[in-house]
């Protein structure tokens, strides 16, 4: 691993569930890890993104599709995948976030609000009026976690998603 990169480190409790699944049982069915900067600090990424569309809503919340606009970042995106397949134990499965450079962007919500700080404001609850469309320039600030599903057998990245700059923060009319 290199220092610009984060870490995935397992806590006790994390370590326990590992040799808890390695020996057969599965009391805890999911554990999660935080990816750490080399002073153990929470690992902040800030990349610009392509929505390839609206924000969709389905059965399992609000998301963005996008698509990644500079090849570095989507490079660097792909390390930090393979370092969290590569934290997995063994017997799990890794599901990629990244498919031909897109990836869907989950948006949290809390008490009807996103948990995420967006520049302009977005209401979840009022969609259509919405400044994110297909080609717009979202500039978004996260934290790159682990999820393992130890009854499933998988596990994956997740994004804790700090904020979202809509098209530079600027409010917008743009035409459909």
């Amino acid at each position: 691993m290199t220092s610009d990169l984060p870490y995935f480190t397992f806590d006790k409790k994390t370590l326990s569930a590992v040799e808890e699944y390695k020996n057969g049982n599965t009391d805890q069915p999911m554990a999660f890890v935080n990816g750490r900067d080399i002073s153990n600090k929470p690992y902040k990424l800030d990349y610009e993104f392509e929505a390839l569309g609206d924000i969709l809503s389905g059965e399992y919340g609000h998301s963005i599709l996008v698509r990644f606009t500079d090849p570095n970042d989507h490079e660097e995106f792909q390390k930090i995948e393979e370092l969290a397949r590569s934290s997995l134990p063994k017997g799990i499965t890794f599901k990629e976030s990244l498919r031909e450079e897109k990836m869907f962007i989950k948006l949290q919500k809390k008490d009807d609000k996103y948990k995420a700080v967006f520049n302009p404001p977005i209401n979840p609850t009022s969609l259509d009026k919405s400044t994110i469309h297909q080609g717009s320039l979202l500039d978004i600030t996260f934290q790159p976690n682990m999820w393992i599903n130890f009854t499933n057998e998988a596990g994956g990245i997740f994004l804790n998603i700090a904020s979202i700059t809509i098209d530079g923060g600027k409010k917008k009319t743009r035409r459909r």
